[in-house]
């Protein structure tokens, strides 16, 4: 009985030794930071360039600005935020938190 008990010991012992350097970087579900892209769409007969300037932008934000630069296009949803992301023109912007 004293035997299992000390190999229960070095059991345990042994699994809380062993530890994993390595860190879990956290992505934000709602932000993203983007390159610059010009996204031609067809407007009032004829076709404009819609650019999304570089930068970060979170769920909600204003995006795509129109020709003149001042008008904007359309706000950022869940929708646009998966497509920008998996086209690979935007990527999720990194959390300063880590799991260790």
């Amino acid at each position: 009985m004293n035997c299992n008990n000390n190999l229960l010991i070095l059991f345990f012992i042994l699994i809380s030794s062993c530890s994993d350097d390595t860190e879990t970087q956290l992505f934000s579900e709602e932000c993203i930071e983007c390159i610059e892209y010009q996204y031609p769409q067809a407007f009032n007969d004829t076709f404009i360039n819609l650019t999304l300037e570089a930068g970060e932008y979170c769920l909600g934000d204003y995006i795509l600005l129109m020709p003149t630069g001042v008008d904007y296009w359309t706000n950022l949803d869940q929708m646009l935020l998966d497509l920008l992301t998996d086209a690979g023109y935007c990527q999720y912007l990194v959390l300063n938190d880590t799991i260790n």
